[in-house]
């Protein structure tokens, strides 16, 4: 069996985790973790190196991530370039109880979409992209790269996101919207107008509310 290695740790690590032992693809050998200490028990799985060890792993060895995380998109994107991990490295990684239309187009890299998450017919899902459980991502749309798709999230069709987008749980957004790279909708919001870089909107109707203030990332 294939092994795998989670960037991550306690949260969103553990749910992966068990994600993975259900679809039975993988045989989970531990974390790199840059907080806690080499042996520290995470779930049921080790700490065995920082992020930056990884090339301490075994040379057959694949990885995945739960480095995603509210108003950081841009710096954890660019400590997983940083680490330089060959994207090859990186599989798909789609629960069975996923639907996908096989029309949709996937990157190679990175991708995880999580159970029963819905993609629809002629949608473009680039690398290292993070559909959650129960998201609706309608037809023709577009995902840049890195973009995190929170649970029961509905993106309407012909939405385009660019990198790092963060859409939040529950979200909801209009037919033909466009949001440019590291912008955010909160839990719970409307988007009904185009967002724009590092913009954050909130709210039904929602609102523009700050900025993520990551330019300088």
């Amino acid at each position: 069996m294939k092994k795998i290695a989670i960037l991550g740790g306690y949260g969103d690590g553990i749910t992966i985790s068990e994600f993975i032992e259900e679809i039975g693809e993988f045989e989970i050998i531990g974390y790199l973790n840059d907080f806690e200490k080499k042996d520290t028990v995470i779930g049921n799985y080790p700490v065995l190196e920082t992020c930056d060890n990884w090339k301490k792993l075994p040379a057959n060895c694949y990885f995945t991530f739960t480095m995603q995380r509210f108003l950081k998109m841009q710096e954890r994107y660019n400590k997983l370039k940083q680490l330089a991990i060959p994207p090859e490295r990186f599989p798909n990684i789609i629960h069975p109880k996923a639907h996908i239309s096989k029309s949709c187009k996937l990157g190679s890299s990175g991708i995880i979409v999580y159970p029963y998450a819905t993609i629809y017919h002629s949608t473009i899902i680039n690398n290292f992209c993070s559909i959650r459980s129960g998201a609706n991502i309608g037809h023709d749309c577009i995902l840049g790269e890195f973009n995190y798709v929170g649970s029961n999230a509905v993106l309407s069709g012909y939405t385009q996101t660019e990198e790092g987008v963060y859409i939040a749980p529950n979200s909801t957004i209009n037919s033909s919207i466009s949001l440019k790279k590291y912008s955010m909708a909160g839990s719970n919001s409307v988007i009904y107008k185009n967002v724009e870089e590092y913009q954050i909107y909130q709210g039904n109707p929602a609102r523009f509310i700050g900025k993520t203030n990551e330019q300088n990332v």
